[in-house]
C-alpha cells in the first residue's frame, strides 16, 4: 500500500526527474514527435508577474499557468481543488473547499501558513477576492465554469501587488465572450450535491457582454472522526447562489471601457446543529484602458465590495451528545479601492511600468456571548478602518537576446484608524469595556530584482531577490475568534506588519519539443511573522485567561502575535511531457521544511503549522475526442502539525481523482468525476482537546455541458 512507503523511499521516487537531468537535456526528438502535442505553457501570455503582458518562458519571475486545456480535463470541482497541482499550494487543512470553513480556506505557498489572514493575494481579473476585513476566502464566489485560466506566482517576486501578496499571487482570469451564445451545465452526485450553471453571451460590433448564474448545494458529510461522533454531529453542507455579469465596450479603437458586477449568497450548515454560517457579498467594478499613439497603455480600475457574515458557534460536551450556544457573530465590511497604471516600451529594450493603488476597508463585528440561563448576557462590538496605498515603478530591461533584468521598487503606506472595542452587559446595557485604539501608521519600501539568462534554446536560468510585506488584517487586530474545533484565538491590536526577504534560483529545461522540466530553489524568511501563538490549555472545568477571557474546558487559548520569523529553504519542481499522441503527463514535487525562528521561545525550531515537508501531485490525461478524455490525478501530502507547539500531528495521505468525458452530440459533452477514488480516510484537523476532523469521502459527480 502507498501509505506503507517510507518517507525516504517516496522522496527518492519523486527526485527521479532531477536525477534524469543530464539524459533529458541530451535527449533527441522521437521519430513520431509530429504526432505528439508540443509543450505550449512557456508560450502562454501572462500579466500577473509584472502587471504587463509577457510570455511565461520570458518572465524573470517564476510563473505557473493553468490553461484552458487543464480546466477542460481536471477532476476538480472547485478552483482550490484545481490549484492542488501547483507546487507548494496549500489551504490550512489541506481539505476540499466544499467542506472547509472560510477561515480554513486561506491559501498559502511554501509552508508560509499559520496565520488567520493568509499570506497569498487572490485576484479575479486583477481585482482582490480576499475578504477586506479578515482576509478569508469564499472560493464559491468563483464557480469553475467561469474560469478561463489561472496565473500563479509563488513568493515575494509578486511584491508590486502590495500588501497581502507577501507569499504569492493567484490571478483567476474569467472568460470574456468571443461570440454570442448560450452555455448550460448541470450536474449532481454524492451527498445530494447539485450544480446548475447558465451563461449567456452577447457580442456585437463594439460590445462584448455575458451574464452567468450558478446554483450549487450539498447535504455534505460528517466531518467528525467516526469514533468521536455523538448525538450533536450532523453533516456539514451548504447552498450557494452566484450571479455575475461583465461587459466590455470599445469607445474608440484605442479606448475600452469595462464594467462587471456580482452577487454571492451562502448558507452553510454543521458540523453541529448550533454551528454553521451565512454570508453574502456584492461587488461592482469599472475600468478604462487606453492605448496611446506612442504605444503606451493606461489602465484605470475601481471597485467596491460589501460583505456580510453571520457565524454561530457552540460548546460541545465531552461525549458530544449536547451543545450549548457559545457565540453569535455578525460581521459587515465594505472595501473601496482604485488603481492607475501606465506601461510603455521605451526605446527597444526597456518595458517600463508604473502605478499607484489605494484602498479603504471599513469593518465591524457585533458579537453575542456568555450564554447563561437560556439567554445572551454580553454584547461586544469591534471594528475599525484600514487604509492602504502604494506606488510602484518597474523596468524590464532586455540587455541582449539572452540576458534580461527586471527591477521593481514599491512604497507602501498602511494606516489603521477608528479601531474600537465596546463590551456591554445584557439586558441592562452596562458598559464593561470601552476602548478606542490609537491610530497606527507605517511606511515601507520594498524591492524586487530578477534576472533571466537563456543559455541555450533548451535551457533558461532565472534568479531573483526581493522583499515584500503584509499588513495585519482588521480581523487579526481587533476580533477574537471562537472556534468550534477547540481553541479561542485572541485579537491583538499591537500587531506589526510582516516582512519577507527571499532569494531564488531556477531553471527551465526543454530537452525536446514534448518535454519540459522546471526546477526552482528558494530561501525565504518572514520577519515579525504573525502566528496563532499558544498561551495555554484550559482545565477540565474551563479557565479564564487574560488574553482570551473564559475558555471552555480542555480548549487552547491562543493569541495572534508577532514572532521573530518563519524560515524555509526549499525546492519546487514541475514536469510536463507528451510521450505519445493523445497522451500527456504532468507532475510536481515540493520540498518545503518551513520552521519557526523564535530564539529563546518554546516554539523555536518547530515546524510551521500546516506545513508539509513533502508534497507531490501527478496528472495523466488521455485525450482522444472520438473516444473519450480520461484524466487521473493524484496528490500526496506529507506529515504535518496542526498547532504551533507541534503537539497535534497529522499523518501523510495520498488521494486519487478521475475524470471521464465524452462528446455525445456536437453541442454537448457528458462527464463523470470522482474525487478521492479509493475512499481514503485521513485526518485534516486535530485539536488539543482530542477533537479530530476527517476528509471528504469518495465523491462522485455526473454532469453534462452544452453550448449553442
Amino acid at each position: 500500500m502507498m501509505f506503507a512507503l517510507r518517507q525516504r523511499h517516496l522522496t527518492a521516487l519523486l527526485l527521479v526527474p532531477i536525477a534524469m537531468l543530464p539524459g533529458l537535456v541530451a535527449a533527441q526528438v522521437a521519430p513520431d514527435s509530429a504526432l505528439k502535442r508540443p509543450i505550449t505553457k512557456l508560450g502562454e501570455i501572462v500579466t500577473t508577474a509584472s502587471r504587463v503582458s509577457e510570455l511565461v518562458g520570458q518572465s524573470p519571475v517564476h510563473v505557473t499557468a493553468i490553461t484552458r486545456q487543464d480546466l477542460a480535463t481536471t477532476s476538480a470541482s472547485t478552483v482550490p481543488s484545481l490549484l492542488w497541482r501547483i507546487p507548494g499550494f496549500t489551504m490550512r487543512d489541506h481539505q476540499s473547499a466544499s467542506a472547509s470553513s472560510p477561515g480554513r480556506r486561506v491559501a498559502s505557498f511554501r509552508g508560509l501558513s499559520g496565520s488567520s489572514g493568509g499570506r497569498t493575494l487572490i485576484l479575479v481579473d486583477g481585482v482582490p477576492l480576499n475578504d477586506g476585513f479578515n482576509g478569508y476566502m469564499q472560493w464559491n464566489r468563483i464557480p469553475l465554469a467561469l474560469v478561463d485560466r489561472i496565473e500563479v506566482i509563488r513568493g515575494g517576486g509578486s511584491m508590486i501587488w502590495g500588501s497581502r501578496s507577501l507569499g504569492g499571487v493567484i490571478n483567476i482570469l474569467t472568460r470574456m465572450p468571443a461570440a454570442s451564445g448560450l452555455q448550460v451545465q448541470a450536474e449532481g452526485g454524492t451527498g445530494s450535491s447539485y450544480r446548475g450553471t447558465l451563461t449567456g453571451n452577447v457580442v456585437a460590433s463594439r460590445l462584448r457582454a455575458s451574464i452567468t448564474t450558478d446554483w450549487a448545494g450539498t447535504d455534505g458529510y460528517l466531518v467528525t472522526r467516526p469514533d468521536l461522533r455523538g448525538a450533536v454531529d450532523v453533516p456539514s453542507g451548504d447552498n450557494t447562489k452566484v450571479v455575475t455579469g461583465q461587459m466590455g465596450y470599445d469607445l474608440t479603437s484605442s479606448l475600452q471601457a469595462t464594467a462587471s458586477g456580482s452577487y454571492f449568497d451562502l448558507d452553510s450548515r454543521g458540523p453541529t446543529p448550533g454551528g454553521g454560517n451565512t454570508s453574502s457579498a456584492s461587488e461592482f467594478r469599472a475600468g478604462l484602458r487606453w492605448l496611446t499613439a506612442a504605444g503606451g497603455v493606461w489602465s484605470l480600475r475601481s471597485y467596491r465590495t460589501h460583505t456580510n457574515y453571520l457565524n454561530h458557534s457552540g460548546i460541545v460536551s465531552n461525549d458530544r451528545n449536547t451543545e450549548t450556544p457559545n457565540r453569535d457573530q455578525t460581521q459587515s465590511a465594505t472595501v473601496t479601492a482604485a488603481s492607475l497604471q501606465w506601461s510603455q516600451l521605451v526605446g527597444r529594450r526597456h518595458q517600463v511600468a508604473a502605478g499607484l493603488d489605494v484602498s479603504n476597508a471599513d469593518g465591524t463585528i457585533d458579537e453575542l456571548g456568555n450564554f447563561t440561563n437560556g439567554s445572551w448576557t454580553l454584547n461586544r462590538g469591534n471594528g475599525g478602518r484600514q487604509q492602504l496605498g502604494g506606488l510602484f515603478l518597474q523596468d524590464n530591461l532586455r540587455l541582449t537576446d539572452r540576458w534580461q533584468v527586471q527591477v521593481a521598487v514599491r512604497g507602501d503606506r498602511m494606516r489603521n484608524v477608528d479601531g474600537y472595542r465596546l463590551d456591554t452587559t445584557l439586558p441592562a446595557g452596562t458598559v464593561v469595556i470601552d476602548t478606542a485604539y490609537a491610530t497606527a501608521a507605517r511606511t515601507r519600501l520594498n524591492y524586487s530584482v530578477g534576472v533571466r539568462f537563456e543559455s541555450s534554446p533548451r535551457m533558461t536560468w532565472r534568479a531573483g531577490t526581493y522583499t515584500a510585506l503584509r499588513a495585519p488584517t482588521l480581523f487579526e487586530l481587533y476580533q477574537t475568534n471562537y472556534s468550534t474545533r477547540g481553541a479561542v484565538i485572541a485579537a491583538n491590536p499591537s500587531l506589526r506588519p510582516e516582512t519577507l526577504r527571499g532569494v531564488e534560483l531556477g531553471v527551465d529545461l526543454l530537452p525536446s519539443p514534448t518535454t519540459m522540466l522546471r526546477l526552482n530553489t528558494f530561501l525565504n524568511k518572514v520577519e515579525d511573522a504573525i502566528l496563532d501563538y499558544t498561551i495555554g490549555t484550559s482545565t477540565a472545568n474551563g479557565q479564564i485567561f487574560t488574553e482570551c477571557g473564559p475558555v471552555p474546558r480542555n480548549q487552547a487559548c491562543r493569541q495572534r502575535r508577532n514572532v521573530a520569523g518563519l524560515r524555509t529553504l526549499g525546492l519546487e519542481s514541475e514536469l510536463e511531457l507528451h510521450p505519445a499522441a493523445h497522451w500527456s503527463v504532468w507532475g510536481s514535487y515540493t520540498f518545503n521544511p518551513t520552521r519557526v525562528d523564535a530564539p529563546g521561545d518554546e516554539i523555536d525550531g518547530k515546524l510551521a503549522r500546516g506545513a508539509a515537508k513533502h508534497m507531490a501531485s501527478a496528472t495523466v490525461t488521455f485525450d482522444q475526442p472520438r473516444l473519450a478524455t480520461i484524466t487521473v490525478e493524484q496528490r500526496y501530502v506529507g506529515a504535518r502539525q496542526d498547532d504551533d507547539l507541534n503537539t497535534t500531528p497529522l499523518k501523510r495521505f495520498f488521494v486519487t481523482g478521475v475524470r471521464v468525458s465524452r462528446q455525445i452530440v456536437p453541442q454537448a459533452t457528458a462527464y463523470l468525476k470522482v474525487e478521492n477514488l479509493f475512499d481514503t480516510r485521513y485526518e485534516v484537523t486535530r485539536s488539543t482537546n482530542g477533537y479530530v476532523e476527517v476528509a471528504m469521502p469518495r465523491w462522485i459527480t455526473v454532469g453534462v455541458k452544452s453550448s449553442w
